[in-house]
């Protein structure tokens, strides 16, 4: 991903060179496949522990924090940069993956067709149930992970249940967790655990008891941990129409604290602004000096910009392909006099084709043209 994120994107240089050199040099870019991976916003909290604040989502941007935290979050989200290859990547972690996934589980007892594994198979339909009312299940990570939370699901038919749970970076070596002692668990419904920041562990381990004498089934136990293959993924989303959206009036909130788009995609993880640009558009849809605007905006944000052209003064897709008003008739290379009725290019859009007249009587030798 990070070769081709680099083939996409497109560095705006200081100066102003003319519009049709900016569309040319960008024309490598639009025929670059790419895969852009969409940020969830602000996502919902999730309940956490019995008499505590709600839980936050495993992201990066959302540890739990004080207003004027967030807020001060929102306004500085131009970090320092990384050095090295990727110096002008984003510093951020990347998304938290599920650890467990390749953790191995054991148990002190299990029913018959419910093991151990069920617990951390990535599936909250399959259980682990103990044989009695109290049951005690070990996650070994094979080597020590950063961690930033924890996520359980019981069954949904599982009784309710009280928890405790336990970190170790070494076998046998317990820490409960200050929000991990008598946590309340409802079937059915996922918990979320935020860690301190800083939390490595290689072991956890979740303790359940019902107090109906049932057994407790825990349908899966997660533990939320960033990954630095993650890094250098490309997240982001279409922002296109920010400016029309804030000249409208409109107002953003991350968790109840303002921002703008930029900021608020910024501070949950992203790393990537996309956008669109066509060559003289209706009012009100993005040109070329408004994508400038938008792009110093992102640049300043630390985030890089995924250029979607549109070789058309509207919207282009493989059913409507209309050449821009400003470029009927023109050579594609030279400007000359031609006839646009060329070929696809691979990302659907139509190149003119050049149709030059025959070619004149030979004529006394004039000075070498420049040539195409």
């Amino acid at each position: 991903m990070p070769n081709l994120s680099r083939r996409m994107l497109l560095r705006l240089p200081a100066g102003r060179p003319d519009t049709r050199h900016r569309l040319v040099r960008a024309a490598a870019i639009a025929a670059a496949p790419a895969a852009l991976i969409l940020v969830a916003g602000a996502a919902a909290a999730i309940a956490g522990p019995a008499g505590s604040a709600a839980g936050t989502s495993p992201f990066p941007g959302h540890a739990a924090a004080a207003a004027p935290a967030r807020a001060a979050s929102l306004a500085g989200t131009a970090a320092a940069t990384r050095t090295g290859p990727h110096r002008d990547w984003p510093s951020a972690q990347g998304p938290a993956i599920n650890w467990a996934l390749s953790g191995q589980a054991t148990v002190d007892s299990s029913q018959s067709g419910d093991p151990a594994s069920n617990a951390i198979d990535g599936n909250a339909g399959t259980d682990w149930c103990p044989n009695s009312w109290e049951g005690t299940l070990t996650i070994d990570l094979g080597q020590a992970r950063s961690l930033n939370g924890l996520g359980i699901t019981l069954d949904a038919s599982s009784p309710s249940a009280d928890a405790t749970i336990q970190l170790a970076t070494t076998s046998g070596q317990w820490t409960t967790l200050p929000t991990g002692q008598n946590v309340a668990l409802d079937p059915g419904s996922p918990m979320y655990l935020p860690l301190p920041r800083g939390t490595q562990a290689r072991y956890a381990q979740i303790n359940v008891k019902s107090g109906t004498g049932a057994p407790v089934c825990v349908g899966e136990f997660r533990m939320f941990g960033p990954d630095p293959a993650t890094a250098h993924m490309a997240l982001g989303g279409d922002l296109s129409f920010t400016p029309q959206e804030l000249a409208a009036g409109a107002h953003f909130t991350d968790r109840g604290v303002p921002g703008t788009p930029i900021s608020i995609m910024r501070a949950n993880g992203a790393n990537y602004v996309r956008m669109r640009l066509w060559v003289n558009p209706p009012p009100g849809y993005s040109n070329l000096a408004s994508d400038l605007a938008l792009a110093q905006q992102v640049h300043q944000a630390g985030m890089r910009i995924y250029l979607d052209i549109m070789y058309s003064d509207f919207w282009a897709d493989p059913q409507h392909e209309n050449i821009p008003a400003a470029w009927q008739g023109q050579d594609r290379c030279c400007g000359r006099s031609a006839r646009s009725t060329g070929p696809r290019t691979p990302a659907g859009t139509t190149w003119p084709r050049c149709s030059r007249p025959a070619s004149p009587a030979p004529r006394r030798a004039t000075p070498a043209a420049t040539s195409c």
